[in-house]
């Protein structure tokens, strides 16, 4: 790629390199933990990933400089770190799978016949219009709106993540069987979803004005 950037865009793609693996064992790990209903310990990463960055970032503004290089390896070091802090929810989700036999034959290939294509292309469009925004943006209008699209994009991306539309559907999926209770938990759920999703959105049509205005006056 030095064909089309400089060497020290390279110098810093090589730090971010590393969060190639770290985000793919996040994920693992996510998905492991979604199976046991164990959100808090992975809640909880977010959170020490963040507070580990900015001690990174205190470090380099007391004793160093901050720049694009010392933002990046704040990042990559805080998630190898968060990483690390999963290892105990890891071992308590997998302990009830040590004794399962395998099974046999092509599984894998069976459910993807059955379910897993139309999945997969799902993901597969989803992820190539998110990609592919950005740059329609740019051609069809300017760069400087792919940054206004992009700062709002970010802002909705926050206030979607503190809805946990996940929880909901784990839950009563655990108590199908019993219909009164996955009743319940539907109902309730729904009514206290509902509830908090009208708190927060009007606490961000409240707020992301008052942000913009601050942060972002030029746009």
């Amino acid at each position: 790629i030095l064909f089309k950037y400089d060497a020290a865009f390279l110098a810093h793609f090589k730090i971010l390199s590393f969060l190639f693996v770290s985000d793919t064992l996040i994920a693992f790990t996510k998905k492991l933990m979604e199976y046991r209903l164990d959100f808090g310990t992975f809640a909880r990463r977010s959170s020490i990933q963040k507070v580990i960055q900015c001690g990174i970032l205190l470090y380099f503004l007391l004793f160093a400089h901050i720049g694009i290089r010392e933002v990046l390896i704040s990042i990559v070091i805080s998630s190898y770190a968060s990483v690390l802090f999963l290892i105990g929810g890891v071992v308590q989700a997998y302990k009830p799978w040590r004794y399962v036999r395998f099974e046999r034959g092509p599984v894998f290939w069976k459910l993807f016949r059955a379910h897993g294509k139309w999945f997969i292309a799902a993901e597969f469009l989803g992820l190539l219009t998110d990609r592919i925004q950005p740059w329609l943006i740019k051609i069809f209008i300017s760069t400087e709106a792919v940054a206004i699209y992009s700062i709002a994009d970010m802002m909705v991306g926050i206030i979607r993540k503190l809805f946990p539309i996940r929880t909901l559907s784990s839950i009563v999926s655990l108590k199908v069987r019993d219909r009164v209770m996955a009743r319940r938990v539907l109902t309730y759920g729904t009514k206290y979803f509902v509830m908090f999703m009208l708190i927060v959105s009007c606490a961000a049509l409240v707020f992301a004005p008052v942000i913009i205005r601050t942060f972002f006056g030029d746009y």
